[in-house]
Order: structure tokens, then C-alpha cells, then sequence
């Protein structure tokens, strides 16, 4: 019989036969089968592993964490038949990696090849994958921009920093301009096909819904074409490609500022988001503004008062599955 099973550390299963086949489960998985109270077996077991010709009535299952553990039990033997090396199936994923240690790719023995390739140097290894005090142990490191192969179809970590301090924008950028009527419904798209700059930041699990907020210092790069400036943040609501739009900005109208002027600009500890990924567009708007045209408004700098949200980087992936 098939037996699928979500495993924390422990767990039994009532079952009598003379074979054990291994379907699915990580390294670190032991088995100890029983007969009649009486070890017959007692071994460390990983994917695709056979045991023949033992008798049992019970086996116990351990685990160095939770996962889940699928086996062939009984008195027939498990007709296996490898599957076909060719691919069926190509997946391409963005994946956006936070600061320290990081699944980059799950276990999945459908998975044939995976090519990856990361904007910044990355850090590659297994379940034993360790980083004690910035040193990295039992990975080795590929650099930005290289494009690298993995065969393996079990679960793979990456590193790139442990930094928590990374300012969520810190090159100029400058804002895009977006002239919407009132009563409008921004969306992600509308801002997207506009051209609107964006920054990507990640909420971890534990600041899911945790107020913080958002310190942006604006500047004047060119000669102001009006008296006034309207400085927005548009943030998606749940993840990236999400069409629905939190509007968070900050109002100030009848106050002109000359070329090379700078000013802080805030929103308070009222931003509260969930976790994982958000896209957050910088929009300039203005009632006397030309929509299209070159904002004369940039955000040096965004930063927060909680600065753990910045993406360490991101991968760019390419999975052949069967």
C-alpha cells in the first residue's frame, strides 16, 4: 500500500509486508521496522532507496524536521520505473531572496535542471548550509550576473547577507509623473504601462501586519515647472502582482522649491503590510502637471524605521521538469 505521511519528528505506522520502498523524503529520514516487538531494521533511508525481503508489523518513522515522507509498504515489491530524462515541462520564476538563509529551491524529483542566475554574489548549499557571524560554511559562492546549472532535485538553500540596514532605495530616482482624475481606481497595471519607477521590498513573516514607516528625502533635479509637489507612494496589496493599490503620500501644495532643493518627508508609523513581496511605485501628481512628461521631483533615498524589508537580492530561475 501507498502511505503518505507529514512528519514533524516522529510517527508509526501499522503495517505488515516484506518490502519498504522509499518514494519520497529528504536526507536525515530513519526507518525501524518491528516484528512481533523485535527489531529487524534500523537505517538511514533517503529517496528512491529500497529494503527487500525483511518482515515487519510496524515502522516507525524519524525526521530532522518537518517534511513530507511517502513509502510503498507490503508484501509486493514496488515496480519502479525511472522516469524519462527528457523534459515536459519549463517553468521560469523571479525569486527574491531576503537577508539570511533562504530556500532557493524546494525538494521536487520532477525537477530535471534548474539554470539560475542572481543580480548579486550568492551563496549555494544544502540543508547543511551555515553562516556564523558572516562566514559561510558548506556552500560555495557564484557571482553576480553567472549563470549556473543545478541537477540536484532536492531542497537547496542560498545565502547573500545578513545585512539588516539596507535603505529600500538608494540610488536617485526619479518620480513618475501620473495625472489621475478624481475618482479614479489605480492599479498596478495602469502604473506599470505608464512607466512608473518601482522598488520591491520584502516583510518577513514576523513584521507581517506590524506598523511602520516610510522616510523618503525628495529633491528638485531640474527647474520647477510649478509652485506645488505631490509626492505618492502606491504599494501593491499582497504581493507584486497583485492589481490592487494602498495609497500612502504625503499632500503639501503652495510650497515651490528651487532646483537642488532637498526636504524629509515622512508617513509616520501608519503603514502596516503583510508579509512576503511588494512592489512600491513612486508617483508625482499634480493638477497643473503634463502626464507623460519628465517629473523634476526624485527620491534621493526611501528608508524605514524598521530596516529589515530590503530584498538582498533577486534570481532569476529556469526549471525543466518531467
Amino acid at each position: 500500500m501507498l502511505v503518505t505521511k507529514q512528519v514533524a519528528q516522529f510517527d508509526e505506522i501499522d503495517a505488515v509486508g516484506s518490502h519498504i520502498h522509499v518514494l519520497k523524503s529528504h536526507a536525515g529520514t530513519r526507518i525501524i521496522a518491528y516484528k512481533n516487538g523485535t527489531e529487524v531494521i534500523n537505517t538511514e533511508v533517503w529517496q528512491g532507496m529500497s529494503v527487500y525481503r525483511i518482515h515487519y508489523d510496524k515502522v516507525q518513522l524519524f525526521t530532522q524536521r518537518q517534511q513530507e515522507v511517502s513509502l510503498w509498504l507490503g508484501d509486493t515489491p514496488f515496480d519502479y520505473k525511472e522516469i524519462s530524462t527528457r523534459q515536459q515541462t519549463i517553468v521560469g520564476e523571479q525569486k527574491f531572496i531576503g537577508n539570511g538563509i533562504n530556500e532557493l529551491l524546494n525538494n521536487d524529483p520532477s525537477r530535471i535542471l534548474a539554470r539560475v542566475e542572481c543580480d548579486k554574489d550568492i551563496w549555494i548549499g544544502g540543508e547543511d548550509l551555515k553562516v556564523t557571524n558572516g562566514f559561510v560554511e558548506n556552500a560555495r559562492r557564484y557571482k553576480a550576473g553567472q549563470e549556473f546549472e543545478m541537477k540536484a532535485y532536492g531542497r537547496v538553500l542560498c545565502y547573500i547577507t545578513d545585512d539588516a540596514t539596507a535603505p529600500l532605495l538608494e540610488t536617485q530616482t526619479r518620480l513618475g509623473e501620473y495625472d489621475w482624475t478624481y475618482g479614479e481606481v489605480l492599479t498596478r497595471s495602469k502604473l506599470m504601462t505608464a512607466n512608473i519607477p518601482y522598488v520591491d521590498i520584502y516583510i518577513p513573516p514576523r513584521m507581517g501586519g506590524v506598523p511602520f514607516s516610510i522616510d523618503a528625502e525628495l529633491e528638485a533635479v531640474a527647474t520647477p515647472t510649478r509652485a506645488s509637489y505631490d509626492p505618492r507612494l502606491f504599494i501593491t496589496e499582497g504581493d507584486p502582482s497583485t492589481e490592487q493599490l494602498i495609497k500612502y503620500g504625503w499632500i503639501s501644495g503652495g510650497h515651490g522649491m528651487e532646483q537642488g532643493d532637498k526636504k524629509i518627508l515622512s508617513t509616520g508609523s501608519e503603514i502596516t503590510l503583510s508579509s512576503g513581496i511588494h512592489r512600491v511605485f513612486l508617483v508625482d501628481h499634480g493638477s497643473d502637471s503634463n502626464t507623460g512628461t519628465e517629473s523634476w521631483m526624485a527620491f534621493n533615498s526611501l528608508t524605514t524605521d524598521n530596516e529589515v524589508f530590503a530584498i538582498a537580492g533577486t534570481c532569476q530561475l529556469l526549471k525543466e521538469l518531467a
